[in-house]
């Protein structure tokens, strides 16, 4: 399945903008959570698992389009990256649902959620 060259621009413009918009907040999430002590190892293993990721997944890739085609191997690429970012969706929902209220004069307003 042949993919026209503005159906692959869009698809490629699609991902940089939104890899980007996933991989800054969870860098930033990865990078401040953990104990001051481990954030070093932390990153070390980010870098090093990103490392290892790139040469495999060219391995990978080089194959499946041979055998899939371009569509359905972007197909694959988007779910994947769709399911992988829900995570960080639930995360972001919830962090909103706990930030403190603001009034329009910027000062914050005390809110009470109950669990039901």
């Amino acid at each position: 399945m042949d993919q026209p060259a503005a159906t692959m621009t869009a698809i490629l413009l699609a991902s940089g903008i939104g890899v980007p918009m996933l991989n800054a907040p969870l860098i930033s999430i990865l990078s401040t959570h953990p104990p001051a002590e481990l954030r070093a190892q932390v990153m070390t293993a980010l870098v090093t698992a990103n490392l290892l990721a790139g040469p495999l997944a060219y391995a990978v890739a080089g194959p499946l389009f041979t055998h899939w085609g371009t569509g359905r191997v972007l197909a694959v690429t988007a779910a994947g990256m769709t399911v992988c970012a829900l995570p960080l969706v639930s995360l972001a929902a919830r962090s909103a649902q706990s930030a403190p209220q603001t009034r329009s004069d910027g000062e914050a307003m005390s809110v009470s959620v109950t669990e039901a």
